[in-house]
């Protein structure tokens, strides 16, 4: 924790990497249960064919992967391939990633049947992104140990915040090429890795030292020459463009220095002293916490549990502290406010996290056969290590529950399934979520889930009266229930224009259907308010099938053009 940068570098690597392992064949499923997939890849700009496209298709768990590469004509195919459930995906270099099914989200899955043969699978791959550029500090000399960050305005849990899209480290020359990017709207940010590591491993001043005056440093900086996010220009890329020449003069500024010390709550325990360098400890802005903008890192400099964070700029913040020890978690986080000193004498105290058993019980003979179930629990604030368990014969246990406020999903369920109800011991949190900030509460989680959701199909049709194709139905729930994320379902048309919508929970909504919409932009309530009137009202009854009939709204009036 104390070094985010290559790992966030790392991570984003590794996410486009394919698996390693390649499939073997399954003796225990007949030759004539064997399945077969093929298709064809074409550029989404041109629809040309694309050659040696790479097709990977993956098993969940245990892995099992199917390769093929296409040929000249885009064209690919995969047999003896056993009946299950499948992550599938194209790449090609100079491309983005393309997922199958494109409707249901990053990493979606779908069921390959005993003997089942599926053609005519299109992958229409978009050409990458590229920025380019250098970075100079205030003398115009290369800094050849920058890192360099590109990010996109998004939406995330109804709320617009900046999320970091790809990073890149800087040449010996100080130029950097960002790629892999997907068209949209980037701020690029750049800071020195090389001296905030010598300020973070340099010894200097422990715990007890007195608050004294801010040091000069090079801070993070937004492209073309500010300190403020917000204040940045943003940079358009096209589906293929090269966007050359982007300078950034890192600023120079004072920097103060956060110190303290950081202790178990039991006493009688001792840091580990071959294990100091484990315990995270990360300084993130109190507005937006989140890894993508300025965070500070910093390290425990020896048992008595003295730390030290160096190069903060002013501001006001969140320590948080994260420790791994004999498969339990311990966390702390105390609010810092850096003004024009220094600032010593922080306490943390780190605290055991909280476990929680769950079940899962079946509405109206509900069967999840084949279901693979998953509870998240997603802080509302900050979370290092957000709360998440396989469900396994109807029964689950979250481990490592921490002093958050929490929202609760059920992943992957069939798609005629809701959630009727949570509770957990006696107190309904259906709709409330959960409150820990002042300690985990008692009790079992209960789960119920309804086979019966209700179902809302239709067709979407422009101004011209013709089928909206490729356009994104939205369903909103009701004002009361606006702040449940599990209840907002999305879908997009087909080549007809035609939706269906499955496993609604019986309630109130309004739905929407848009030409182009970003992604969580229709969870925000100042997004939404517009459009309130665009929208058409539906009532779902358990079990109950509507049909709809929707006029697009037209992408230059939702803001995606």
């Amino acid at each position: 924790m104390r070094y985010l940068a290559p790992a966030i570098l790392w991570c984003l690597t590794a996410s486009a990497q394919t698996p390693v392992p390649t499939a073997d064949s399954s003796p225990s499923v007949k030759p004539e249960d064997k399945c077969s997939v093929e298709g064809t890849v074409l550029s989404a700009t041109t629809g040309e064919p694309l050659k040696k496209a790479r097709l990977v298709l993956q098993t969940e768990k245990p892995a099992k992967v199917y390769r093929a590469i296409s040929d000249g004509s885009g064209h690919f195919v995969l047999v003896g391939i056993d009946p299950g459930r499948y992550h599938f995906h194209s790449a090609r270099n100079g491309y983005l990633m393309q997922f199958y099914p494109t409707s249901k989200g990053p990493w979606p899955t779908f069921t390959l049947s005993p003997g089942q043969k599926l053609t005519e699978i299109i992958f229409r791959l978009t050409p990458q992104g590229v920025i380019t550029g250098r970075v100079l500090d205030e003398d115009r000399e290369p800094v050849p140990s920058a890192v360099v960050q590109c990010l996109a305005l998004v939406y995330e849990n109804g709320k617009r915040q900046f999320r970091m899209e790809q990073g890149r480290a800087a040449n010996d020359i100080g130029e950097f090429r960002i790629i892999d990017l997907k068209p949209g709207r980037y701020i690029v940010s750049a800071w020195d890795q090389l001296e905030r590591y010598q300020l973070e491993t340099q010894p200097g001043a422990n715990s007890t030292s007195s608050a004294g005056p801010l040091k000069e440093g090079h801070i993070s900086t937004y492209y073309p020459n500010t300190v403020r996010p917000e204040a940045a220009t943003f940079i358009d890329v096209t589906a293929g463009a090269q966007v050359n020449g982007i300078e950034i003069t890192l600023a120079h500024t004072r920097t103060a220095r956060v110190t303290g010390r950081i202790s178990l709550v039991d006493s009688a325990r001792p840091l580990p002293s071959d294990r100091l360098y484990e315990i995270g400890l990360v300084l993130l802005p109190r507005a937006g916490s989140h890894f993508a903008l300025d965070h500070f890192s910093g390290r425990v400099e020896d048992t008595e549990g003295n730390f030290e964070i160096s190069g903060v700029i002013p501001g006001s913040y969140v320590l948080h502290a994260d420790f791994m020890d004999e498969d339990k978690r311990y966390t702390a986080r105390a609010p810092v406010e850096v003004i024009d000193s220094n600032v010593a004498g922080v306490e943390l105290k780190l605290q055991a996290t909280a476990e929680i058993n769950g079940r899962v019980i079946l509405d109206k003979n509900g069967d999840l056969s084949g279901a693979a179930l998953s509870v998240d629990l997603q802080a509302r604030d900050f979370e290092f290590r957000p709360p998440t368990a396989e469900v396994k014969d109807l029964s689950f246990r979250l481990a490592n529950v921490d002093l958050h406020s929490y929202d609760i999903n059920v992943r992957a369920m069939p798609e005629w399934f809701y959630i009727k109800s949570i509770h957990l011991g006696q107190l309904d949190v259906t709709e409330t979520g959960l409150d820990f900030t002042q300690g985990v509460l008692p009790g079992d989680m209960t789960i119920v889930l309804n086979p019966n959701g209700g179902q809302i199909n239709g067709s979407v049709h422009n101004a011209k009266d013709e089928p909206a194709t490729d356009s994104t139905v939205t369903l909103i729930p009701d004002e009361s229930h606006r702040s449940l994320t599990w209840m907002y379902k999305t879908a997009q048309t087909d080549k007809n224009g035609h939706f269906n919508i499955k496993g609604v929970r019986p309630g109130e909504y309004t739905i929407y259907a848009w030409e182009g919409i970003e992604k969580g932009a229709y969870e925000d309530p100042d997004f939404m308010k517009p459009h309130e009137s665009e929208g058409e009202k539906v009532s779902i009854k358990e079990s109950t099938h509507e049909t709809m009939q929707l006029k697009v709204i037209p992408a230059e009036t939702s803001g995606k053009e």
